[in-house]
């Protein structure tokens, strides 16, 4: 195996880890789509606070199948797959090996490039990210009846009156609070539209509303969840977008003016992607309060999920150019 140059060569790479971890991602998937079309069933004879305790526990049944998922793949995939084939001749090579610091070189080799399973952390950080998701399916599927939430304790209204003393009615951030909101922000989504013509254009009714509660709430679990699930998609995606080609946008490559002028370009419109979906997963409520009308409204938003990749590699190419003007400085230095 090698370090892939390009997409066309990475689709037909035999990586070990590729195999596993789109094999897990096909479980998840599966139990997230169970999840997704069973969230919100109710019993007869019991009222929706009580439905919504049965349904949490059918969240937390999928949530223990989920993190089993891994194990079940390695216990009922056939042991003379491709995938398990090269594993067992992994294995089999670095025991052989007498040096120990030659056999720690093999395995962070293989590891490096995907020549070895998923470690424990990538599968936890995985299975972190099915959980994050199926939550919100669960949120949205049976928390909330009639665009308004069924269980909203104190410590939930507070939170909600903190988020509104914090938001500013506005298409653009400022400085004076923490998020935002606007029916102008996204005129081209037809979800906010579906919203602002339910309040007739008026962001006051709706952040007052039941509905507007909904969407703070939901918004809370984005931005909260932001960060630990951009750290569990780096975990698990890090070294494979270098697989995919994104190791030709190192800064290392940089060998004359046009490149380092490309290379800025690409970065610098990354860190913009990047920017927005801080934007749209941590400081705007009206992607959010699209999102919340529906468990129909949160698939048909879910592919806005991709702002994640262009963060991670907005992060890639940033850690890349650090390590270049550092570099650079310490050449100057020692010429100087």
């Amino acid at each position: 195996m090698n370090n892939t140059d390009n997409i066309y060569q990475w689709m037909r790479s035999n990586r070990i880890y590729e195999g596993y971890i789109f094999s897990y991602m096909g479980l998840l998937v599966a139990w997230g789509l169970l999840g997704l079309f069973t969230f919100g069933f109710e019993i007869d004879g019991y009222t929706q606070k009580e439905n919504l305790v049965f349904n949490f526990c059918w969240f937390l049944v999928i949530a223990v199948f989920m993190a089993l998922s891994p194990s079940a793949y390695r216990l009922f995939k056939n042991k003379t797959t491709h995938i398990e084939f090269h594993r067992e001749r992994i294995i089999e090579a670095t025991q052989s090996v007498n040096d120990e610091v030659l056999k720690q070189d093999i395995i962070r080799h293989l590891e490096t490039d995907g020549g070895l399973p998923p470690n424990r952390l990538q599968i936890w950080a995985l299975i972190g990210i099915a959980w994050y998701y199926l939550f919100e399916l669960f949120f949205i599927g049976a928390w909330i009846k009639d665009l308004t939430l069924v269980w909203q304790p104190e410590w939930v209204d507070v939170l909600i009156s903190w988020v509104k003393d914090n938001t500013t009615i506005t298409p653009y951030f400022t400085a004076d609070s923490i998020f935002s909101f606007s029916f102008d922000r996204h005129g081209d989504s037809d979800n906010e539209e579906i919203i602002a013509q339910m309040f007739k254009g008026d962001e006051q009714a709706f952040l007052h509303s039941s509905f507007g509660d909904v969407a703070i709430v939901f918004h809370l679990i984005k931005a909260i969840g932001f960060f630990p699930l951009l750290a569990a998609w780096i975990i698990v995606s890090w070294q494979l977008l270098g697989w995919t080609g994104m190791n030709n946008l190192d800064t290392s490559n940089v060998k004359s003016i046009r490149s380092f002028l490309w290379l800025s370009f690409i970065s610098f419109f990354m860190i913009f992607m990047a920017v927005g979906a801080f934007d749209i997963f941590f400081i705007d409520l009206t992607y959010t309060a699209g999102s919340a009308m529906g468990l129909a409204y949160w698939v048909k938003d879910f592919w806005l999920n991709i702002a994640f990749l262009f963060t991670i590699v907005a992060i890639r190419l940033t850690v890349g150019w650090l390590f270049f003007w550092k570099k650079l400085f310490v050449k100057y230095i020692k010429n100087s």
